[in-house]
């Protein structure tokens, strides 16, 4: 994932602009949980809000064209009629952003909206979603349903119910549904992603559930009384229930490579792009040995496995991108630049990449000397 470059709005909102665009919301505020915006503030958010996707984003128009666009964010103008709650405010806003049909353009609450998400309570266990029905697995609770149960009910909201009012919620590329299921299922970035979060917003935000369910192996109808949990609660039950960690896929190592033992193809398996230096080997080393080991062992079949694999290590891919697609990068740098100076913060650096083979690409304003982004305020106030 490119670095990226914050900046501060006048009142709650703090925008971060990332190529190709991403838009991060962060409330600040002293007041006590829940917090609250007054129509006035949350109308200034969002005009910034508005104002930034169409300065920045490269595809706004891509799925709908601007007329429709337009009267989307009228719509959403117009339920902001009156005070409203951070959370209200976060879910019209992330639903809004889905609709832009960006895979990358999350949402992500900071600061004290990300801590009063962050005390929520929980369902005590996790699901999947196969055919559109939504399944129960390594339940933390006290109750021991059995993985497999197929979840009917949650607090009287049937399983149609959430996935329907949770799935247009969820950032996908185009119309990928695959890819909203997947992430309902995800169990990391809490503050952006996965069940939790997109039930919490769209659906029901008490802290206890009634779940009817269909138990597996028996097919009996079930109602169980389940008692909310904090997320690092169940995180704990989860290890000690199951021997199961949720941050398995951060301490795998990516890449490795391997022969079968007949000899007939190998596979090389990359399950991340985010390189950790304490976890995994040097991506060009691993490549190298492997494919000398392929032409030395005369291997005719490889197997790439990229499963789990979103990208985000633009180190692994720099020196093999085509000469074409670095113009996509000026394009999206030039209009990110323009952004940021037009809200008078001068640009020290947005990529982390190799300097000899973009430098000449990007505008004169743009540098760079380091691998992170920082940007200084030129005055209190954005124009």
């Amino acid at each position: 994932m490119i670095p990226a470059c914050y900046f501060r709005t006048r009142c709650f909102l703090k925008l971060l602009a990332v190529f190709p665009a991403i838009f991060v919301f962060v409330f600040n505020s002293s007041a006590q949980h829940p917090l609250q915006l007054t129509r006035s503030q949350a109308l200034d958010d969002f005009h910034w809000l508005r104002f930034s996707l169409e300065y920045v984003h490269p595809r706004l128009y891509k799925y709908d064209d601007k007329k429709v666009v337009d009267a989307r964010f009228d719509s959403l103008e117009k339920k902001i009629n009156n005070n409203i709650s951070a959370l209200d405010f976060l879910a019209l806003v992330t639903k809004a952003n889905a609709r832009v049909r960006c895979g990358h353009l999350y949402t992500i609450p900071q600061d004290e909206l990300a801590k009063e998400l962050a005390e929520r309570k929980v369902i005590p266990f996790y699901i999947k979603v196969i055919g559109e029905k939504i399944y129960l697995f390594n339940d933390c609770g006290n109750s021991s349903i059995p993985n497999g149960s197929r979840i009917l009910s949650i607090n009287g909201n049937s399983d149609s119910y959430i996935l329907n009012a949770t799935l247009p919620g969820i950032p996908a590329d185009g119309y990928i549904q695959t890819r909203k299921m997947r992430l309902l299922e995800r169990y990391f970035n809490y503050s952006f992603q996965g069940f939790d979060l997109y039930y919490y917003l769209f659906v029901d935000r008490s802290r206890g559930f009634k779940v009817d369910y269909l138990e597996y192996g028996t097919n009996t109808r079930k109602t169980v009384m389940a008692e909310g949990v904090s997320i690092g609660e169940r995180e704990k039950s989860l290890f000690k229930k199951y021997n199961l960690d949720e941050k398995t896929w951060f301490k795998t190592p990516s890449p490795t490579f391997e022969i079968d033992k007949a000899g007939s193809y190998a596979t090389l398996t990359i399950p991340r792009s985010f390189f950790d230096k304490d976890v995994d080997p040097d991506f060009d080393s691993v490549l190298a040995s492997a494919f000398r080991s392929i032409r030395e062992r005369k291997i005719e079949n490889l197997i790439l496995d990229l499963r789990n694999n979103e990208g985000g290590d633009e180190r692994q891919g720099a020196e093999r991108i085509p000469s074409r697609d670095l113009l996509a990068h000026r394009r999206e740098a030039e209009a990110a630049t323009r952004l940021l100076e037009r809200l008078g913060y001068p640009v020290q650096s947005l990529l982390r990449i190799h300097r000899s083979q973009f430098q000449a690409l990007l505008p004169k304003s743009v540098s760079f000397s380091t691998a992170r982004c920082s940007l200084r305020p030129l005055a209190d106030q954005p124009p």
